[in-house]
């Protein structure tokens, strides 16, 4: 069986056609997993996810990001690449509704595109999105933390939560028009790697279960966060950002595969977002 590899991207604020590049590859199916399976999920509150970001770029191509500082946003590379100009939309549960309430309209100053990244195999797919000001925090719009430095997040086995505006079902027309959130378990990269092969799968990814297709992902949820809350010190920490997917679909049990974020901590810092925080002693 053969299945091709898309980026979860989507064309225009309320159609959900998908913007994706793909390739061929041969892969296994999934095998249906026991735990429950934004497909599924909820409607979500913007209160939970205050970080969550809406990147619309040429006005056309639609994206989910995390706020990580006042001024910074990071998104997946292949939502930004190519594109001339980007904005944000913070603080509201519906991002294509200007009266909506919190709506924060923001400009893009500046974008970095990692440097090693490859458009055939969705190699290091993170990007920085510098704002022409400083995001008005409050209750509803706060930056997410990003992992500490060094910390062993032996991730496997996690529940981890995803939240974004992408489309609800394969038979969607549209993306949704509101925040939704759902909770996914992280897997072995060995799963992602037996869907998609190697090409695609390295250690700078995480892998996610879909459940048999019932919760993950979908067309328009790229570049959007996954976050979990982090034991050790007791606080919510963005893990990842959404890559790519299956183009036969999102209910059809592939396995989603996400940029690790601990990969590149330090080249956050060095393009000018937050600085790597250390271990708590």
């Amino acid at each position: 069986m053969r299945v091709l590899v898309c980026v979860l991207a989507a064309l225009a604020l309320t159609e959900a056609s998908p913007a994706f590049q793909s390739v061929s590859l041969p892969v296994r199916k999934l095998q249906d997993v026991v735990e429950e399976r934004v497909i599924g999920g909820q409607e979500s509150s913007i209160s939970w996810f205050p970080h969550m970001v809406a990147v619309i770029s040429d006005e056309t191509n639609f994206c989910g990001g995390s706020l990580i500082s006042e001024n910074h946003v990071v998104t997946a590379a292949h939502c930004v690449i190519g594109m001339t100009s980007s904005h944000v939309i913070l603080g509201t549960l519906e991002p294509t509704n200007s009266t909506s309430t919190g709506y924060t309209f923001m400009s893009v100053s500046q974008t970095i595109i990692h440097y090693g990244y490859d458009v055939a195999t969705k190699d290091n797919d993170i990007a920085m999105l510098t704002l022409g000001s400083n995001a008005p925090t409050g209750s509803n719009i706060q930056p997410v933390l990003l992992p500490r430095v060094n910390t062993n997040l032996d991730l496997t086995g996690r529940s981890a939560q995803l939240s974004g505006w992408g489309k609800i079902s394969d038979d969607s027309s549209y993306i949704s028009n509101v925040l939704r959130n759902a909770t996914v378990p992280i897997v072995e990269n060995q799963v992602c790697l037996a869907d998609y092969g190697p090409n695609y799968v390295n250690e700078r990814k995480l892998c996610v279960a879909t459940n048999g297709g019932t919760v993950g992902a979908c067309y328009g949820d790229s570049g959007s966060p996954l976050v979990l809350d982090d034991v050790n010190y007791g606080e919510r920490i963005q893990v990842g950002v959404m890559s790519f997917g299956a183009s036969v679909g999102c209910t059809q049990g592939y396995s989603t595969v996400y940029t690790r974020v601990t990969n590149y901590l330090q080249w956050i810092q060095d393009n000018g977002g937050p600085a790597v925080r250390p271990q708590k002693q």
